[in-house]
């Protein structure tokens, strides 16, 4: 047991401290801070954190490895934020993903229940990209007017001709 009765412990050099194996090897104030050195990990605001770093209690059901961070609660980052390394990397959103005024550029989306869009939006950035709607109807809500491409003779054109509206030969 060591008890320190001042207010400035002042270590002159580089210095090593070596802690026991355990899940509790180093816990300041009941969970403020704690270092797990049985499974390499560090949790503050808990006393038994499920990733490298566990920041708070919560329920964590993926950051679970050493090399994971998992945190309870908001994280709110003031500053650029990279996420992922490579094409493979995924980020999954469980709730509401929010980016007011912020532009991004996405590779690959899926949406498993509803998109919902406010402001103008582009899809595609090209004369030969394509949209494919897979539902059983297509509903544009308070459209006023679609805008069809100017001087084309095949401005919109369902089923191969079925029905082709031709703006260039008005």
């Amino acid at each position: 047991s060591l008890t320190i009765n001042a207010a400035t412990l002042t270590l002159a050099n580089a210095s090593s401290l070596g802690l026991a194996t355990s899940t509790t090897a180093l816990n300041i104030k009941s969970g403020l801070l704690d270092i797990d050195t049985q499974n390499s990990k560090i949790g503050i605001g808990t006393t038994s954190p499920t990733a490298g770093l566990t920041v708070g209690i919560g329920t964590n059901d993926n950051a679970t490895s050493s090399s994971d961070v998992y945190i309870a609660g908001k994280l709110e980052v003031d500053g650029s934020t990279w996420l992922g390394d490579a094409e493979a990397d995924t980020l999954t959103v469980t709730g509401t993903l929010s980016a007011p005024n912020v532009d991004m550029t996405i590779n690959d989306l899926t949406v498993n229940n509803n998109l919902n869009v406010k402001g103008g939006t582009t899809l595609g950035d090209n004369s030969s990209d394509t949209i494919t709607v897979n539902a059983g109807a297509l509903t544009l809500a308070n459209a006023e007017a679609i805008n069809l491409a100017n001087s084309s003779t095949t401005s919109l054109n369902i089923e191969s001709g079925l029905l082709n509206l031709d703006t260039q030969n008005t």
